[in-house]
């Protein structure tokens, strides 16, 4: 029936679009339509604004014409009745609906930064850590829905690959062998990937659903469990590349303790006691694994103990002995270094204190520096850094194509509006392509594939635009770096 209805409307004239102000004829409250977010097969989505509150909110509009059968009308009423008892941070919030003479609308949260396929579309690949926190969201929202019996019919297995990938997993350039492709499970994984994100993927695209693995299998996977998780993400992250660091447990443990010094009082250290404790496990913890792997490594270096080959377990993290080793001996260490009324479950709330805390630390990184060798010789020469090299030209066409800029040492590139970027050095024998931060492509001048024909076409132009149009900037920059060190001066 879907189908049929699916076919019937594919014949059918685009309803109009809403008018600029719409009113809710039961409430006499009024909106204003604004841009169009969205379309489906049954309705639109567009941003609108409640005049008397000045709340914005994406709304579906749903046509009376494309609900006009019984069962098409029946899953719009379904849809609102379950979507309006749904709170949850990781789903859409519903606030109302109302309906006229031409349609429903439907009001839901707006998100301002769009949707994920927006950020694939504009990024096409995602780091590690992005998609961990996208994933964790998403698990979290589809597990809330399950609990109230509901299922999320849109979300398939290969859009979790194609966030870390680029592309579907089975996509091919014919159909039929696209089919072939998904009933064989036949799919490629980039080398760029982690051996846990590989592994995450094959658990997930199994032919047999048993065999899949499950929401909670997937938040206890080692892609999950042994990597960084962002606690936010930039809003630039929308459409390039973020700057992620994760976080150090030494500085998280120093950072406390400088606020505990010069500006916390004992109150606070009181009620943070658990937390600093649990940062200062992970600070020994750490410490104490690279102390003992050090240790390792140089009686084997010394001839003391043979090593043991590990070829064919590279995945299997848990195998290693070192890593045994040093979890038995972290735990240990934990209890034995951090003394006194600071391992005591039931002192530790009145006597944890930044001195303390400080001692603390301060004996660890004593004895794990105690058991380095002692250096040989003097260390190498730091290598002469490069020229300095600045922007000298530059031509902003964000409007259509890209940012297109030439550097001081003749270097030509554009960072294109769909997040890629092409250089031409100044030698002009290859070319630099940069799908994303971390896959990189070089090709000879000669030999640039047809599918990139487009953009180094448009990377010439700017190349000859600049040239014949542009003067550089070399000596406006000069003399702005004069007068700046005048000034300070």
């Amino acid at each position: 029936m879907e189908a049929a209805a699916g076919g019937e409307l594919l014949g059918r004239a685009e309803p109009p679009a809403p008018g600029k102000l719409v009113i809710d004829p039961l409430t006499g409250r009024s909106y204003s339509r604004g841009r169009t977010l969205g379309k489906g097969g049954f309705a639109r989505c567009y941003e609108m604004t409640e005049a008397s509150t000045g709340t914005t909110y994406a709304v579906k509009v749903v046509p009376h014409s494309r609900v006009a059968k019984p069962h098409q009308r029946e899953k719009i009423v379904n849809e609102i009745a379950l979507h309006r008892q749904l709170q949850h941070q990781h789903v859409v919030r519903f606030s109302h609906h109302f309906e006229d003479a031409e349609n429903i609308y439907i009001l839901l949260e707006l998100c301002s930064r769009k949707s994920l396929a927006h950020i694939w579309k504009a990024r096409h690949t995602l780091l590690e850590p992005e998609v961990r926190y996208y994933l964790r969201q998403i698990i979290s929202g589809l597990k809330y829905l399950h609990t109230r019996g509901i299922i999320h019919r849109d979300l398939k297995l290969g859009k979790w690959y194609t966030l870390l990938c680029g592309t579907p997993p089975f996509e091919t350039a014919d159909l039929k062998e696209t089919y072939r492709c998904i009933k064989q499970v036949k799919y490629t994984l980039p080398a760029c990937l982690s051996a846990a994100a590989k592994q995450m993927i094959m658990g997930i695209l199994k032919r047999a659903p048993a065999e899949r693995l499950t929401l909670d299998q997937i938040t206890e996977h080692e892609f999950f469990t042994k990597g960084y998780t962002p606690e936010r993400l930039p809003p630039s992250s929308c459409v390039m590349v973020p700057d992620l660091h994760p976080p150090s447990a030494a500085r998280s443990l120093l950072t406390k303790v400088a606020k505990s010094l010069f500006g916390k009082g004992k109150s606070k250290a009181k009620r943070g006691s658990a937390e600093e404790k649990e940062d200062i496990s992970k600070l020994v913890s750490g410490l104490v694994k690279t102390s003992i792997c050090r240790q390792l490594s140089y009686k084997t270096v010394e001839g003391s103990e043979p090593s043991a080959p590990v070829a064919g377990h590279a995945l299997s993290v848990s195998c290693s002995p070192v890593e045994t080793l040093t979890e038995e001996a972290s735990g240990k260490s934990v209890s034995r270094w951090i003394r006194g009324s600071l391992v005591s479950s039931d002192g530790y709330e009145d006597c944890v204190t930044a001195s303390s805390v400080m001692e603390t630390a301060l004996e660890v990184l004593k004895d794990c520096l105690s058991s380095m060798p002692i250096g040989e010789g003097k260390p190498a020469p730091l290598s002469r850094h490069d020229a300095f090299v600045w922007v000298s030209k530059w031509v902003d066409y964000s409007n259509k194509y890209g940012f297109g800029y030439q550097l001081s040492n003749r270097s030509i590139g554009v960072l294109f509006n769909n997040g890629t970027h092409m250089v031409l050095p100044a030698s002009r024998r290859s070319v630099h392509y940069n799908l994303t931060n971390s896959r990189h492509f070089q090709f000879a001048a000669s030999a640039v594939p047809e599918q990139l024909q487009a953009q180094m076409s448009i990377l010439r132009y700017f190349a000859m635009y600049m040239e014949k149009n542009l003067m550089k900037v070399s000596w406006v920059v000069g003399t702005w770096w004069r007068s700046g060190c005048n000034k300070q001066n």
